[in-house]
């Protein structure tokens, strides 16, 4: 069938809803990566700086094509601090995970997203560790596709997962080159809650400085 106008505007609305909050979330936790690692803070700065040497007017789609660290940066802060921590599926049949292991038609199942980007196995010994590395091109190939879902993963992924991976590089570019942020927090000191979408026990304070042109 088609599409009538207001199908569209509600699947629009939608999308801007499921975005919101994970963007805000991811945004957050990402100055907060930034400020207690002034080093690579520095290097996510310089990289947006060679691309926008001047006052940033607008952001087109092919600038973001040319910022490969601040997006190893982005996917790292996602993967230790995933906007949801858990998803929920139910089976549509049976499945054979491995053998001998069969999932029944039916069964509800927990994506324990948050547990599954710090598995050893799979991010090595230092899986608990702030590595923007883990993204460079030749680790991301080692990796099974579904080891990294912060937006969830196939056909019932977040309907708003293409436009938070956006809006959250545009606002990362439009904060690092126009300011500096720095924290007396540690990494190794924050601890999440327990919840569906990701949460602070103790929120990181920023301090924001501006950054002269």
């Amino acid at each position: 069938g088609v599409f009538s106008e207001k199908d569209v505007e509600i699947e629009c609305f939608t999308m801007f809803a499921a975005a919101y909050e994970t963007s805000v979330s991811a945004s957050y936790t990402c100055l907060v990566m930034l400020a207690m690692q002034p080093e690579i803070q520095e290097r996510v700065f310089q990289e947006i700086r060679s691309v926008f040497p001047h006052e940033i007017t607008s952001v087109e789609y092919d600038d973001l094509k040319k910022l490969p660290y601040l997006d190893m940066f982005i996917a790292e802060s996602l993967r230790l601090a995933p906007p949801i921590q858990f998803i929920g599926r139910q089976s549509e049949q049976d499945a054979e995970l491995c053998p001998g292991v069969i999932l029944p038609k039916g069964m509800q199942i927990v994506i324990p997203i948050y547990e599954l980007h710090r598995r050893k196995e799979i991010w090595g010994p230092y899986a608990h560790r702030f590595n923007p590395n883990n993204f460079l091109p030749e680790n991301i190939e080692k990796r099974h596709p579904y080891s990294y879902m912060p937006f969830s993963k196939g056909s019932r992924n977040c309907i708003g997962f293409r436009y938070a991976e956006v809006s959250l590089r545009i606002i990362l570019i439009h904060a690092v080159r126009s300011l500096k942020f720095s924290t007396t927090f540690k990494y190794e000191d924050i601890v999440h809650v327990p919840h569906i979408s990701l949460r602070y026990k103790i929120q990181p304070p920023l301090r924001i400085q501006v950054r002269a042109n």
